[in-house]
């Protein structure tokens, strides 16, 4: 509707014709111009800085309206002094990266995660962040180690679990894991990160949000980057013969260049019996294993002295996944890949199925005659480590080893997977 003062389109009209013309009078002159919306630039589209200024404005709005009272009181004390509303000192921060959690400023990436990357819903999943994504700014403010990292939800309020494996300040890199209860396949799932409090040190590994609550669906987690295992935190490997540590899938890994070298884990399966077990981790081999007459150990689950066992080997460039007890002998073999990290895993499922996945391919599913595996006092073993020991020398490197006594969804590995190869398209960082 027209609101003009005055003859339309003469010298003494003055108001807004629609949307389309505003006329007014000025000492200059009278002036007629475009109707533009507020916030632009006139007849112009904004620009790319502007849309996501607007953006991460709306975001903070957003968070601000969700906060309880208590938690908009943080706030007020410094606003008081500013002498602005604790909105206004709650948007100058957020608008700057920066958030008041327990009490203490910090900075803040925002992690978007991709619902097209994710398989289907999933529960308690651990996502892998690699914290090269989060930039120069993030380095430059974070402690090195990361002890002042927290993780929080889309509120930024409610904090979850994580484990920061590494976090190195100079190099700009690292490695972060967080524990998302419900990981989405239609929508975008947001969280936090935040850092740059230096009156913020590193949680206790069995603590609420600590780094042993990251693995829920995990009964044994090693992230290969030394000798000690992230779950149970408290436990560290032996090592036989000579180990390194070399460039892995995620940061380092464990690299094993003869075949009397290893890792073991003592009784590591003491008063747990499953009748489910997965075995996973990165594998990436320098050559083929071509000996017809002795395998090559790569990872064994074994009492040392008799059945049952389990057993990932190779052996005439085949893997082999084996279970053996009193009952049954069953292996599940595919060919072997070089040059590259592949994902290797190995499952067997209450219903008498042992199965082998490379990079979640089903390589093969062998049925046997027992319907439980009890691998009380056994031990875990990673590399040869004295068994086998005619078998060639073959370079090989591990990483994220992790043990489970229950088998998740196709769909989860796949996911998880995903998530390692490509950090990058599975989630944004802003």
């Amino acid at each position: 509707m027209a609101k003009i003062n005055g003859p339309l389109m003469s010298q003494e009209a003055r108001g807004q014709f629609g949307k389309k013309l505003t006329f007014q009078k000025r000492p200059s002159g009278n002036v007629v111009y475009g109707y533009s919306k507020p916030g632009d630039l006139g007849p112009f589209d904004p620009s790319a800085i502007q849309i996501a200024r607007r953006a991460k404005y709306a975001d903070g709005v957003s968070v601000w309206n969700n906060l309880t009272t208590q938690q908009k009181a943080q706030y007020e004390t410094q606003a008081d002094i500013l002498r602005i509303t604790a909105f206004n000192y709650f948007m100058k921060l957020y608008l700057n990266s920066q958030i008041i959690f327990e009490s203490k400023i910090f900075s803040w990436k925002k992690i978007t995660i991709d619902y097209t990357k994710v398989a289907e819903d999933l529960v308690n999943y651990p996502l892998y962040i690699d914290l090269a994504h989060l930039g120069t700014d993030f380095f430059s403010a974070v402690k090195n180690g990361g002890g002042d990292i927290r993780i929080v939800a889309d509120d930024m309020v409610s904090e979850k679990a994580r484990e920061v494996v590494t976090c190195d300040t100079t190099a700009e890199t690292g490695e972060l894991h967080t524990l998302i209860a419900s990981l989405s396949s239609t929508e975008n799932t947001v969280i936090y990160v935040l850092y740059s409090n230096a009156q913020t040190s590193e949680p206790a590994a069995d603590s609420e949000f600590g780094s042993e609550a990251v693995w829920v669906n995990y009964a044994y987690v090693a992230h290969m980057e030394n000798g000690n295992l992230s779950k149970p935190a408290s436990t560290a490997f032996s090592v036989v013969g000579s180990v390194a540590y070399a460039t892995g899938k995620l940061g380092k890994g464990l690299s094993l260049n003869e075949k009397l070298n290893g890792l073991t884990l003592s009784n590591v399966f003491d008063d747990f019996a499953a009748k489910s077990w997965v075995i996973q981790f990165w594998l990436k081999h320098n050559s083929v294993h071509i000996s017809d007459v002795y395998n090559e150990q790569i990872a064994l689950i074994t009492n040392w002295t008799s059945s049952p066992y389990l057993a990932w080997t190779m052996r005439v460039g085949k893997y082999n996944f084996r279970y053996q007890d009193v009952n049954r002998d069953t292996q599940c073999t595919g060919n072997q890949v070089t040059g590259e990290f592949i994902a290797m895993r190995g499952q067997f499922e209450g219903l008498r199925k042992s199965k082998a996945f490379i990079n979640n391919t089903l390589l093969e599913e062998e049925n046997g005659a027992s319907d439980k595996i009890n691998l009380t006092d056994s031990d875990l073993r990673i590399g040869s480590v004295a068994v086998y020991s005619q078998a060639p020398d073959l370079v090989r490197i591990y990483d994220e080893m992790r043990i489970a006594n229950t088998v998740q969804s196709e769909n989860y590995y796949i996911t998880e997977t995903e998530n390692q190869n490509n950090p990058a398209t599975f989630y944004s960082v802003d």
